[in-house]
Order: structure tokens, then sequence, then C-alpha cells
């Protein structure tokens, strides 16, 4: 399974921007909701911008709009249908694989806070979609990094 990809990355952040620049009355409404500078969103966004939006600014935007982390990676103007089933299928297939690789190393899912999980879940499935696939060694570097190991038993 792959995703397909239609603009560059610095492209895609720059359209997805500008639609919600859409929604502002004014570039400096816009820069207010992101906590930036009002000559930083047409440095960025403007019709000879000069910038790229950066990972930093882009995490930045995307919490300004209340959007999911790394929102404005993604194409939205493809089908919808077919964009809908396929983060779907990731999402069924990321809860397996986090619940078998846990079921592996005998970690009870009860035993792990609730928020902790979901927080993990969550990045397994950014990862998924950004690589277009689940592995469960990608799962078990999850879950090392959120240190839920075998002390969670």
């Amino acid at each position: 399974m792959s995703i397909k990809v239609t603009m560059d990355i610095a492209d895609q952040r720059r359209h997805n921007a500008r639609k919600l620049l859409e929604q502002c009355d004014t570039n400096r409404e816009f820069a207010a909701q992101c906590d930036l500078k009002g000559s930083q969103i047409t440095q960025l966004l403007g019709e000879n911008f000069v910038f790229n939006i950066g990972d930093v600014i882009a995490r930045r935007i995307e919490i300004g709009f209340n959007k999911p982390e790394f929102w404005l990676d993604m194409d939205h103007e493809a089908d919808f249908g077919e964009q809908e089933s396929l983060t779907m299928e990731l999402m069924l297939d990321a809860v397996t694989t986090l619940n078998s690789v846990l079921k592996k190393n005998k970690i009870q899912v009860n035993n792990i806070d609730p928020i902790l999980y979901s927080d993990t879940l969550r990045h397994i499935l950014c990862t998924a979609l950004t690589i277009g696939k689940v592995s469960p060694s990608q799962v078990q570097s999850t879950l090392t990094l959120a240190g839920i190991s075998k002390a969670t038993r």
C-alpha cells in the first residue's frame, strides 16, 4: 500500500496553509492564531513568497488551527473516499499491530495508562500515514520510545 504524492512537501504545506488563510479576514489574524508575525505570513504564503514552511512553523500552524499533526503535509484535494478508506485501513492496521506487539511482549493493554496508549497509537498512525504502512518493528520502536516495556506488565 502506498500514498500517492502529488506535489513536494513545500508546495503541499503552502497550498494547505493558503486554504487556512482563506478562513481569516487578514494576514494579521492568521498570524495571531498561529503565534507568528504578520510579515512572516507574507514571506511564507504571499504570491512572491521568500521562504518555505519548515517543520516548526508547520506544526505551529496546525496547532493554531486545531489540525492534527502533519495535516499541512497531506493532500486534502484528493478523492476523499479513497483517502478515508486508506486512513481507516491504516488505523485498523495500527491498532491490530500495536496490540499484537504488546501481546508478543507479554504486556497487557489494561496495565498501560490510557493517555500513553492513545498517544502511542497516534504516533504510530502518523508515521503510518507518512510512509503508507504499519510495521511491527516501527511499533516496537515507538513502544520503546514511549517507555512501554516489560516494566508495564
